[in-house]
């Protein structure tokens, strides 16, 4: 702590009213990849405020579980009319229609739970939980 409070820091979104923003993607996995990076960059070059300097980044993240991970790394300027979340919102809904025109799937975490059907008991007749 008393490193922390020697020191000098910098704030950096106190100089500037640029803020940097992230949104992270899964893409259906046989989905062909630099295309699917340069759409989500395209997608953040053609957003009326999204800055262009510094330019918007793509990176391939990871293989996940059940998706290709990019992640899309813009910047965005404070005091607008239009908010960081609304700028987060448009580009979702432009990546969609890109993705859906390019044959792209976006995928979500899936998980599956099974149950049994509604004629067959949990458990064997006369036994109860504890």
């Amino acid at each position: 702590n008393s490193t922390f409070l020697e020191n000098t820091r910098t704030n950096w979104t106190y100089s500037s009213p640029a803020i940097r923003r992230e949104l992270r993607i899964g893409v259906a996995y046989g989905s062909d990849t630099r295309l699917a990076a340069s759409l989500l960059a395209q997608c953040a070059r053609e957003h009326a405020h999204v800055l262009r300097d510094p330019i918007p980044e793509v990176f391939f993240e990871d293989y996940g579980d059940s998706a290709l991970q990019f992640v899309l790394v813009y910047w965005v300027q404070l005091g607008l009319q239009v908010g960081p979340r609304r700028v987060d919102s448009d580009l979702r809904h432009a990546i969609g229609d890109r993705f859906a025109e390019a044959g792209i799937g976006v995928r979500c975490r899936c998980r599956f739970r099974t149950a049994n059907r509604c004629d067959e008991p949990a458990l064997p007749a006369g036994r109860r939980l504890q």
